[in-house]
């Protein structure tokens, strides 16, 4: 598959794509849950 054409996406250097909170993302009965209470007991 060839293209003939060259297409950019714009972006900005001060976007942040990143989830500040990674928590929101993990299941509430998720076993990394129980390890991480776990650690920090």
């Amino acid at each position: 598959m060839t293209y003939n054409y060259i297409s950019f996406k714009n972006y900005n250097m001060e976007q942040l794509y990143l989830p500040m909170d990674l928590e929101v993302h993990i299941p509430e009965n998720h076993v990394c849950r129980i390890v991480n209470e776990a650690v920090e007991q």
